[in-house]
């Protein structure tokens, strides 16, 4: 979950911008899709980014090709063909 209490922030999802001004953007659980907030304003901005602290857990980076997994305090790191190079 995003929540911006003061400033404009734009959510940006994958291809997708979303305006998140001065409120809450929740995003759902388990879906391999890169996110991350944008201020494009030329103000400050304050947000309040909320998610899980589970011990197992999958993080995609695509605009890095990259996805991490988590086991408690090991890490994994796997790098992937960029999108436009994997077979169809």
């Amino acid at each position: 979950m995003t929540y911006t209490p003061a400033g404009e922030l734009v959510l940006i999802e994958d291809t997708k911008s979303t305006p998140s001004t001065s409120e809450a953007a929740c995003l759902p659980a388990d879906h391999s899709f890169g996110h991350c907030p944008e201020n494009r304003s030329r103000t400050n901005a304050i947000y309040l980014i909320v998610g899980s602290r589970r011990q197992t857990d999958c993080i995609h980076y695509p605009a890095h090709a990259l996805v991490t997994r988590k086991h408690g305090q090991t890490r994994s790191y796997l790098r992937m063909a960029p999108q436009n190079e994997r077979p169809d």
